[in-house]
């Protein structure tokens, strides 16, 4: 007796299909959810950085002391300007801090951090900015886009890219899910008549 089938009955390739594709599925969907997190962390840290700095204050900042800062790192030794000053708020008050800037512009050209160290002369004052709420947290430059703008546009294209792949990806186990749930064609089907 042989079985009628039933509406929603996989086809035998059907199910080979839609098997293989579930298991790509269930091994890339995870994988791509991590990278858009890791990638819109990065176009979401220079935005923070930038909405933290726009309620900062202006003030002046009498440099104490500079140095160029040196880390090893996997690629190499990193570097950065350090900076100690007196930050003088506009309401009277002195306060020490230390840093550069609300973004860590650390690079492995020493060169570009060195010019930057050597633009700030000790006992100078220079414009700087400060949390009215802890005026001890000061920077030299609230610039948070600046050193982080090539992670920032990284990021945005690829969250775009892996958006994109996660849609084609759902698009596509919908096309396979239609194919294996239709009847597969014969040979007669195929010619012309």
């Amino acid at each position: 007796m042989k079985r009628s089938r039933v509406k929603g009955d996989l086809y035998p390739a059907g199910r080979v299909v839609l098997g293989c594709f579930s298991l790509l599925m269930a091994c890339f969907l995870p994988v791509v959810c991590l990278l858009l997190t890791a990638a819109a962390s990065m176009v979401w840290q220079p935005i923070a950085l930038s909405r933290e700095g726009a309620g900062y204050q202006s003030a002046r900042c009498t440099i104490l002391s500079k140095t160029l800062l040196s880390h090893a790192g996997m690629k190499g030794t990193a570097y950065a300007p350090g900076f100690t000053y007196t930050v003088h708020t506009t309401g009277g008050g002195n306060y020490q801090a230390g840093g550069y800037g609300l973004a860590s512009v650390a690079s492995t050209n020493k060169t570009s951090q060195q010019a930057i160290v050597d633009s700030y002369q000790v006992g100078a004052t220079y414009p700087c900015w400060y949390d009215p709420v802890q005026p001890s947290h000061a920077v030299l430059n609230k610039d948070a886009f600046g050193p982080l703008l090539v992670p920032f546009i990284l990021g945005l294209v690829f969250s775009i890219l892996i958006a994109l792949t996660g849609l084609l990806m759902l698009f596509l186990m919908v096309v396979f899910a239609t194919a294996a749930l239709s009847p597969p064609r014969s040979a007669s089907s195929l010619e012309p008549s």
